[in-house]
Order: C-alpha cells, then sequence, then structure tokens
C-alpha cells in the first residue's frame, strides 16, 4: 500500500516537472525570435529608414526648386532692369544728338552773296554789335553807341534780314543788322532830347486778350487801335478774319518747321495745348485796312520817333516788342524752315497798344496784363522794340 502511494507521488511529480519544461519552451519561442521574424524587423527598419531619406531628399528638391525660381526671378527682375536702363540710355542718346544738332546748327555759319551798296546809316538802338559777318553766329568785332555814323559800301540777306557791311573808322569794317540802324541825320540827338522834355498820355480802350486769346495779344492791340478810331470790332471776330499760316509743327534733328509770322498766324492762338507763335505787323495791317480803308499807316522800319510823332499827332501806335519790354538774349532765339524761306523768331514776343511817353517812360495798353497805361523805361522798351524788327502800326 505505501509503495504504491510512492509510486504515484513519483508519477505526479514527473508530470509536473514535464509540463514545466514545456511552458518554458513555449515562452522561450514568444520572447526569442525566428530568422524569419528578424528578417521582417530589418526589412520594415529599412522602409522607414529608405522613407525617411526620400522625405528628406524631396524636402531637399523642394528648396532646390524654390531656390531656381528665385534665381530666375531675379534674373528676370535683373533682365527689366537692364532693359529699363538701355531705354534710358537711348533717350540719353537721342536727347544728346538733339542738342549737338542743335549746336551744330547755331556754329553753322549761313552762306551769303553781298552786293554793293552805298548808304551813311546811324545807329538806332543804344549800342549795337558790329560782326566779322552777316549773322549773330559771328563773333563781335566792337560795340558802338547810338547815333554812331557808318557808312555802308556792301549789303547781305541772310535768313530774311538785311545786314550792312559798313566801315568802322578808317581801317576798320563789320557787319551790322538792318534792324538796329537808320538813315543818318545829323540832328537825330537834338530832336530826341527835345522832345524827351515833353510829355503825351493818350486815353484808348483797354481791352484784356485772356482768358480767350491766350495767344492773341496782336488781334487784341489792334481792336485797341480801332476802338480809338471810333471802330468798335471785338477781338474774337478779329481772331477769326486774321490770314494764317496752316503749315504744321515739326522738328527733325533739331531744326523746327513751321509757319512764316510775316505770312499769317501761326499755331493756335485759342489755348496753350498746341504749338503757336503769333503773327507779324503785315497780316495786321492788311486786318486793319478792311476797318479803315485807305487809314492804316504801316510804321515798320522805321526809328522810334516816327512813334513819338504819332503820338504827338494824338493817334496810338499798335507795336510788337518782346515779352520782356527789354532786350532778348540771343539763347531766346531760333531759325524756323517755312514754306516761304527761313526766319528768325522768338517766343519772347509781345504786342501792345503804346499810348504815350516822358522823359523816362514809355506808357501802353497791355492786352495781358489787362493794364491801362502801363509804362517802362524807355531805352528798355525801345531795346526790344528794335529787336523786333521796329514794327509798328497807327492810322490816320
Amino acid at each position: 500500500m505505501l509503495n504504491r502511494y510512492f509510486v504515484i507521488i513519483f508519477i505526479t511529480l514527473s508530470l509536473l516537472l514535464l509540463g514545466c519544461n514545456t511552458t518554458s519552451n513555449t515562452n522561450g519561442t514568444s520572447t526569442n525570435p525566428t530568422n524569419e521574424e528578424s528578417k521582417t524587423y530589418e526589412d520594415n527598419s529599412f522602409e522607414v529608414t529608405s522613407l525617411s531619406t526620400k522625405s528628406h531628399s524631396l524636402k531637399e528638391k523642394d528648396i532646390d526648386l524654390l531656390n531656381l525660381k528665385k534665381k530666375e526671378k531675379n534674373e528676370n527682375n535683373q533682365e527689366e532692369v537692364n532693359e529699363d536702363n538701355k531705354k534710358i540710355d537711348l533717350k540719353k542718346e537721342q536727347v544728346q544728338k538733339q542738342d549737338q544738332d542743335q549746336m551744330n546748327q547755331k556754329k553753322k555759319k549761313p552762306s551769303f552773296e553781298p552786293t554793293k551798296h552805298k548808304a551813311t546809316l546811324q545807329i538806332s538802338t543804344q549800342a549795337a554789335n558790329i560782326r566779322k559777318g552777316p549773322h549773330t553766329s559771328y563773333a563781335k568785332v566792337t560795340t558802338l553807341k547810338q547815333y554812331t555814323k557808318l557808312d555802308a559800301f556792301e549789303k547781305a540777306k541772310v535768313e530774311g534780314l538785311t545786314w550792312y557791311h559798313v566801315y568802322i573808322g578808317e581801317q576798320k569794317k563789320g557787319w551790322i543788322s538792318s534792324a538796329i540802324v537808320e538813315k543818318y541825320d545829323p540832328n537825330a540827338k537834338k530832336k530826341v532830347e527835345k522832345k524827351s522834355s515833353n510829355k503825351k498820355l493818350l486815353s484808348a480802350p483797354l481791352v484784356s486778350q485772356m482768358p480767350e486769346l491766350p495767344r492773341g495779344c496782336e488781334v487784341t492791340a489792334l481792336s485797341m487801335l480801332l476802338g480809338h478810331a471810333g471802330v468798335n470790332v471785338d477781338k474774337m471776330t478779329l481772331a477769326e478774319g486774321i490770314k494764317r499760316d496752316s503749315t504744321p509743327f515739326t522738328r527733325k534733328n533739331g531744326q523746327v518747321q513751321f509757319g512764316n509770322p510775316n505770312d499769317g498766324f501761326v499755331g493756335d492762338m485759342y489755348s496753350f495745348d498746341n504749338p503757336g507763335l503769333g503773327v507779324y505787323h503785315g497780316p495786321i495791317a492788311d486786318l486793319g485796312e478792311k476797318y479803315l480803308p485807305g487809314r492804316i499807316v504801316d510804321l515798320t522800319g522805321k526809328n522810334f520817333d516816327t512813334v513819338l510823332n504819332q503820338l504827338d499827332n494824338g493817334k496810338p501806335v499798335w507795336v510788337l516788342t518782346t515779352s520782356w519790354f527789354s532786350h532778348v538774349p540771343e539763347s531766346y532765339w531760333e531759325t524756323w524752315n517755312t514754306p516761304t524761306g527761313k526766319v528768325k523768331v522768338t517766343y519772347k514776343m509781345h504786342s501792345v497798344l503804346v499810348t504815350g511817353y516822358d522823359n523816362q517812360y514809355i506808357y501802353f495798353n497791355d492786352p495781358l496784363a489787362n493794364q491801362k497805361n502801363r509804362k517802362v523805361a524807355k531805352d528798355s522798351f525801345i531795346a526790344g522794340w528794335n529787336q523786333m524788327g521796329n514794327q509798328a502800326i497807327t492810322y490816320k
């Protein structure tokens, strides 16, 4: 019985020991990976690493692409800047070329053919330049005072203006513009001195050219002259009736092609939006004749004494002078090509109605300033008037 009991216990313990070993092997299988499992793990790890590498590589490509786009953009911007600089440089070259053409035009001395001409003349302005040739581009020889006697032996016409070749003393000679000389009168200075001791002031209608006629001083001054003569004509009517030179404005190689103010009004009279200049005495005298037939007197080319004489006779005088009412520097003048030849002009021109004088001043109605009997120093006013070619009109 006892042996039997020990056998049972032995068998039971053996079974228990066998179960524990089996359990240990089972647990060992779960904690110790097989070769297949290890390989699978390594593959997964490689894939993760590969994906990470690819992700990093894609980021680098994106950055490179962005940098490339920035570079292209900068290059495009630089190309635009370079293109703008080229345009600016081209514009500068064009302006410089125009300036050079104008300088060359000024430096270029016009050709002329002198003809024999004998006359005794005198300086009609306060001072006058004698030049080496018949044009302002020639160098100055000397400057002479008013009333200086000159003996002319030749003359030449250059750009529509007559020049006289004169003797200066016994050996020197030079050229002088016809605009600043007159026929010699040994008593001229005494006459002027006598007249300057007097004073004359007339009352003539004042008409403003503004705002309708920004460039219409010439016809407006004519309306004042006609009004003094008893003929009331509106400035706008005169503006419509004045002759016109319709030649369009062009500039090529620094040279202007435009109308001739001796032939008619040049450009736009009604605004400054378009090119324009004005008109000289000829068309104004013709227009005045329509309202005062046979009574218009053109004093152009004569000395200022004739203007003073008309004032003494009670007649105001239409004149064309400079807008400065004094001598205008040569730099403000230019020569145009016109259908009827070259003409020298300045935009610094203005027309007024002279109404009086005294020892010091010239009085006039100014259509631009809208001022009656405005006064300017006599010598200054006459210098500007001389420079515009002594243009004057009155009536009888």
